[in-house]
């Protein structure tokens, strides 16, 4: 899709139109958090974003052009059990960090991987990293419904089935979400959204 994102501001433009998108799908998701978690995710902003970052980086240098990390890498406990996985061999992937909009809501947002099931349907695929094992797990139903919502719209492709990936150190566990699920969660997020910000 034509769009581009700035990772400073993390806003969106469509480079057909400079159509720039009122909110990006991360911006609207995250007004539904209190005032309370959003303090306690900044405060650990310096230990998950790097190695969110580091981890995201690896998996899509591995998909793309197939870089083997280096076992002396950062995080490299969480990228080896994540490369390793048999997810990747049974499905194909069809789209890396791809940049995608809800047109009709004035929204945008990137999708960690996208891919091709053998039945035919695609899917949404989004990473998480993790402390350990026993970190708490957010929903990420809404976030894989907006990528939903633009396979439909956009690609006029049929997604059956979306996943979570959720990386720790020395594993990598798939957490499977219908489609239709993660779209409804999307769009009680959006009716959510208009209501305080769009009322007219």
């Amino acid at each position: 899709m034509p769009v581009e994102r700035d990772d400073e501001t993390w806003t969106y433009r469509r480079t057909d139109t400079d159509h720039q998108f009122a909110i990006s799908c991360t911006q609207l998701l995250g007004r539904s958090k209190t005032p309370a978690a959003m303090a306690a995710i900044e405060a650990s902003r310096h230990i998950w974003e790097p190695r969110g970052n580091t981890v995201h980086a690896a998996l899509e240098a591995w998909l793309l052009d197939d870089i083997q990390p280096d076992q002396e890498c950062p995080y490299y406990d969480w990228i080896r059990p994540l490369l390793e996985h048999r997810c990747w061999q049974q499905v194909t992937i069809i789209g890396i960090e791809a940049r995608m909009f809800d047109q009709g809501h004035d929204i945008a947002g990137t999708a960690d991987v996208l891919v091709r099931y053998a039945d035919g349907t695609v899917g949404s695929w989004d990473l998480k990293t993790k402390q350990t094992k026993k970190s708490s797990r957010q929903d990420v139903r809404p976030q894989l419904g907006f990528a939903t919502r633009a396979l439909v719209d956009h690609y006029d492709l049929t997604p059956s089935r979306n996943a979570v990936i959720w990386s720790y150190p020395g594993e990598t566990r798939v957490e499977t979400v219908d489609a239709d699920e993660c779209h409804y969660a999307w769009m009680d997020a959006v009716e959510s959204y208009l209501w305080d910000c769009r009322p007219w």
